[in-house]
């Protein structure tokens, strides 16, 4: 039993307080350990814990006595200390683990990536009917479409001019020359419908190129050329959907392209260029997703459609060369072929 001399129960309750507020501080600082591997760490922190909540005990049970309570009281009151002392070191390492939680870290962040490179995703395609699905499936929740084109789209083919591409391609009676028109006639389809849901579309032409096309009926030496008469279905085709739907638009661009490609929804760029030989199994495109790449490529796209003149990105214009400069370009190479025919006779 403690006097008043000695400072009596008061000073003793304030002296306690002082030193479960210690032993708490130093239990906390031991806890925070609890984060280091090693065997060291881990014994510090239970020594300190059970040093802490044993001084608590002794003090509450002299605090007790000179308050002269009963035993059964004492042990109950230093249960019920312990236990709160417990719950507020819980409490309080809780809160400065959730503030100091190290934030998730994207990919990019994980990565370490060099100056001037970028990360995205990518997709390879080995075959025609690859690209076809891959192509399809990346259209079909587009929003906008911006494509560099070297020549009219097989989507402007008739289904004679696609038979007589697969016959030349696979041979006559080959399986595949089925399988190649459906993929065509499927991806000619999904381009109407594009065009009804309103999808804006924005094709750029290089002018040489497509003269050539018109001109030759080829785009490549590898691939087999177009009739004359082939090469005028697909402009008069081409010149209809000018004049129907106001959401397609063309460029016929002077600017030297170096590559084609195909921009779907200003996020996705698609790299294709047909192989012509053996495409079951050549790499024939590349879907790259990345929001800096395809930022790239469509300030390229947006400076070449601006560097046109207006009269070449004209609808009204462009049917007119049509049907003025391209389909006389491409008979001219039938009136041609029947002269050398003709002279030869």
């Amino acid at each position: 039993m403690f006097d008043d001399d000695a400072g009596g129960p008061w000073s003793l309750l304030l002296i306690a307080t002082v030193l479960a507020a210690v032993f708490c501080l130093a239990g906390l600082l031991g806890r925070g350990q609890t984060t280091a591997k090693n065997l060291v760490g881990r014994l510090t922190q239970l020594v300190i814990t059970l040093g802490a909540l044993s001084a608590e005990l002794y003090i509450v049970n002299l605090l007790s006595r000179a308050l002269k309570f009963d035993p059964g009281a004492g042990w109950a009151l230093a249960t019920l200390t312990m236990a709160a002392t417990l719950c507020i070191q819980y409490l309080i390492l809780a809160l400065l683990r959730e503030r100091h939680k190290p934030a998730s870290l994207s990919a990019q962040q994980l990565l370490v990536v060099p100056p001037g490179y970028s990360m995205c995703v990518a997709r390879t395609n080995s075959s025609v009917a690859d690209y076809s699905t891959a192509i399809i499936e990346a259209e079909a929740s587009a929003t906008d479409l911006d494509y560099i084109q070297v020549r009219i789209p097989p989507y402007h083919y008739s289904e004679a001019t696609v038979k007589h591409i697969a016959n030349l391609r696979f041979g006559e009676g080959s399986a595949n020359i089925s399988i190649y028109m459906d993929e065509h006639a499927q991806r000619a389809r999904h381009h109407k419908a594009l065009l009804q849901r309103q999808v804006q579309i924005r094709e750029i032409y290089p002018r040489a190129a497509l003269e050539h096309f018109v001109k030759t009926g080829t785009h490549s030496g590898d691939f087999w050329p177009l009739t004359p008469a082939m090469v005028v279905d697909a402009l008069q085709s081409w010149r209809s959907e000018l004049q129907t739907h106001s959401n397609y638009c063309v460029a016929i661009s002077s600017d030297s392209i170096p590559s084609k490609y195909h921009i779907i929804s200003k996020k996705l760029v698609v790299l294709h260029d047909p192989v012509g030989v053996g495409d079951s199994h050549r790499l024939n495109s590349l879907f790259v997703e990345g929001e800096e790449i395809a930022s790239a490529y469509c300030r390229d796209f947006e400076l070449l459609w601006e560097r046109t003149k207006r009269k070449n990105r004209d609808s009204h214009a462009l049917s007119d060369w049509i049907l003025n400069t391209l389909i006389p370009l491409a008979l001219r190479r039938e009136s041609v072929t029947t002269d050398l025919i003709s002279k030869g006779g």
